[in-house]
């Protein structure tokens, strides 16, 4: 009998063991009744409970070794971070005003690899926003900071932005890009350049007349084309009116599409536009009088008297040097219509369909030559 008792005790020892090594698997309420089940087996109370109790202390040692362990790698790992982040600090020659300024970005983000703050620019701008944030938005900061936070930017190598890392940010926009700038309240549209840009605010030149009824906290909309990386939509509000200038208020509401790989060069060509019949149509649309101002390989910029709608085909004609470039078929995926101009235009992105290989080559080598021409001059 007590040899029965002995080996229904060691293996209920074993099953408890097993049951509490488990226990990260099991709810608190599956082993409180699985011991229940034991003692009703005929099991001594105080026995098992003895038991469970060691079993648990064993299985809180192993659970607290393995979180002893993790938390050692963690700070190895944070150490190691921590010393590339000041070996970079360092190399790049920042102030300790600037290294004081980033510890506190990398706490305030909770990043778990500081370095990461000097080799990402978004990370960098997610930690910034975060700091920010902590000090009640941009208006809590000092003029100080602000302009320390611009001067990081650049020697870190994020401003200007290499084109091969995206926008995240408006803060990460410079002097001299080309937007097109539309406020959607007044159906007003029309291309301008980003004139400053600084941690409050940035600046586009106003090409609109002041009559237009311009002001504070209307809603624009923005498509700048970044050549090499894609065309950005960016959506804010209007903070100031100026007689020459809108500033506009950062965002983060960025919208991107893959730019297309063909290189576009500004031009100036005599063209005719002729709509393409639709099925039904008794009459042949008349031939349209326009100008070409930039070329590519995949398409074309049509400027027409005419506003045509998106997804109609036509057939273009223009000459290009020697040759004439004619019937060749396009799409419209985009129109604008051109402000300040003497009479209505109207500009039409179009992308070619079907062209020819030959005629291709052809546009691809001008634009090529043209591209080489143009950085000569600069």
């Amino acid at each position: 009998m007590r040899l029965k008792h002995n080996r229904f005790l060691n293996s209920t020892i074993g099953w408890i063991l097993i049951g509490s090594i488990s226990c990260s698997a099991a709810s608190i309420g599956d082993v409180i009744g699985s011991i229940q089940v034991t003692i009703s087996n005929g099991a001594q109370p105080e026995v098992v409970l003895a038991v469970a109790l060691t079993a648990l202390f064993l299985v809180g040692l192993l659970v607290l070794n393995e979180i002893r362990k993790a938390d050692a790698r963690e700070r190895a790992r944070a150490k190691i971070s921590w010393e590339a982040f000041y070996a970079k600090t360092k190399d790049i020659g920042l102030t300790s005003v600037e290294i004081k300024m980033l510890e506190a970005m990398v706490m305030e983000s909770r990043l778990s690899n500081a370095d990461a703050l000097l080799t990402s620019a978004q990370v960098f701008e997610n930690s910034r926003e975060a700091y920010y944030d902590s000090r009640g938005g941009v208006s809590g900061m000092t003029d100080v900071s602000l302009r320390s936070f611009r001067a990081i930017r650049g020697r870190l190598g994020f401003s200007p932005l290499p084109v091969e890392t995206p926008f995240t940010t408006t803060r990460q926009f410079t002097a001299g890009l080309r937007v097109v700038i539309e406020v959607p309240s007044l159906n007003v549209a029309s291309s301008a350049q980003v004139e400053e840009v600084d941690e409050r605010t940035w600046i586009v030149a106003n090409p609109f007349e002041a009559k237009q009824g311009l002001k504070e906290g209307l809603v624009v909309r923005l498509a700048l084309t970044r050549g090499g990386d894609a065309e950005y939509g960016i959506e804010t509000e209007i903070d100031k009116v100026n007689e020459r200038s809108l500033v506009l208020r950062h965002t983060r509401r960025l919208t991107r599409r893959q730019l297309r790989n063909w290189v576009r060069v500004d031009v100036s060509l005599p063209a005719m536009a002729n709509v393409m019949p639709k099925e039904g149509d008794t009459y042949p649309p008349l031939p349209i009088k326009g100008r070409v101002v930039d070329l590519s390989g995949g398409g074309l910029a049509l400027r027409l008297p005419v506003q045509l709608q998106v997804g109609a085909r036509l057939t273009v004609e223009f000459q290009l040097n020697e040759t004439l470039i004619r019937d060749v078929e396009v799409e419209i995926i985009r129109v604008s219509p051109v402000r300040n101009a003497d009479e209505p235009m109207f500009q039409h992105s179009v992308s070619f369909k079907e062209l020819p290989k030959t005629t291709q080559e052809r546009i691809v080598r001008f634009v090529f030559e043209r591209q080489r021409q143009d950085a000569q001059w600069r």
